[in-house]
């Protein structure tokens, strides 16, 4: 067994702990009542434990049926269905139903009795005791407030949301446009071929300077069949075809491999559908980085007088333009494509 020394050792420690425990409480309670003296740990409700639920019963029915004080014929704590306030309560609520403290609760005796509301509680699981010490007005701005800034992000994802839905429909519909032969007629046509080739893009290494025509072939071609006699309109540099499904569409050159003669005229020569163009073909009458560069370098297609409306639909034809270009330019020669965001480009 121990001997007595182990044991008044033993006890000497417990007693050191016990005193540094009393001294920790007494810190506390030394906070507390200065808390109290200045007013930070007023009550600002009570939870009441009754023995059964009868006496709980009891308690409501008084503070709900019983009548005020003075003459006007009110009972409980309510006033036309809304809690009464409790500088109100405090002159006309019952003095049986009137919190009386004891002597020596408060910090501050003033010797009057206070108003109380009471109210069935709700379960300890449901109550959030941070808020307790919310007031009805800061309650009540808080709440609206957090609605205001439910309402705010409700409408940014909405306005999100159709801005987002809009711009994929104008992709569709511009991406659809970009297969119809009629319109890619038309924004073939609108390009200014007759202007310069900006710095020289594209021209034929034994031209210092030419048109962005002479940079996408017409020259070498020649003026009698650089156009589709059956459509009576450039295919560069957008040729399409509509026998395939869906509708095939590609970036090209003008080249003597796209072109063959006809039966009935052995000197005229008509463009070959695109999807009987050989791979061989389509790499020859590809597009080079100089030709893009004269390209986007150019001013953007300008619509035909004959399909000009305003303004407004001028800048949406350039655009849907511009973007047939630049979605096919990607799918055949993506790396030319991302290089031409680091060009003085005039729009695409």
């Amino acid at each position: 067994g121990e001997t007595a020394a182990q044991k008044k050792t033993k006890e000497d420690k417990l007693r050191v702990k016990v005193l540094k425990a009393e001294e920790k409480l007494a810190k506390i309670d030394v906070a507390i009542q200065s808390y109290a003296e200045d007013g930070s740990l007023d009550a600002v409700c009570a939870f009441v434990l009754f023995n059964s639920p009868e006496s709980q019963q009891d308690c409501l029915r008084d503070y709900t049926t019983t009548r005020w004080a003075s003459c006007v014929p009110v009972r409980g704590t309510t006033v036309f269905g809304y809690e009464a306030p409790l500088w109100l309560l405090n002159m006309v609520q019952a003095p049986a139903l009137r919190f009386e403290p004891i002597k020596g609760m408060l910090p501050r005796e003033t010797g009057k009795s206070f108003a109380l509301r009471v109210a069935k509680a709700p379960e300890p699981t449901n109550v959030l005791w941070e808020n307790l010490e919310v007031g009805r007005v800061a309650g009540f701005l808080r709440r609206n407030l957090s609605s205001f800034l439910t309402f705010i992000i409700i409408l940014i994802s909405f306005s999100v949301i159709v801005v987002a839905k809009g711009y994929s429909q104008t992709i569709t519909q511009a991406g659809n446009a970009c297969s119809n032969g009629t319109f890619v007629d038309l924004c073939n046509s609108a390009i200014d071929w007759t202007s310069p080739a900006k710095m020289g893009h594209g021209c034929p290494s034994s031209q210092a300077a030419c048109t962005l025509g002479a940079a996408w072939g017409f020259d070498s071609i020649g003026d009698n069949t650089n156009t589709d006699i059956a459509g009576g309109q450039s295919r560069t540099p957008l040729d399409y075809d509509i026998s395939t499904k869906p509708a095939s569409t590609a970036i090209l050159a003008l080249h003597e491999c796209r072109f063959n003669y006809t039966e009935d005229s052995p000197r005229l020569k008509v463009l070959t559908p695109l999807s009987l163009l050989s791979a061989t073909c389509k790499n020859e009458s590809g597009v080079t980085q100089g030709r893009w560069q004269a390209l986007i370098n150019t001013p953007l297609p300008q619509p035909p007088n004959y399909v000009r409306i305003d303004t407004d639909a001028d800048d949406e034809f350039k655009k849907a333009c511009t973007f047939c270009f630049c979605k096919n330019a990607e799918a055949a020669h993506p790396a030319l494509w991302a290089e031409s965001w680091d060009f003085a480009s005039a729009g695409y």
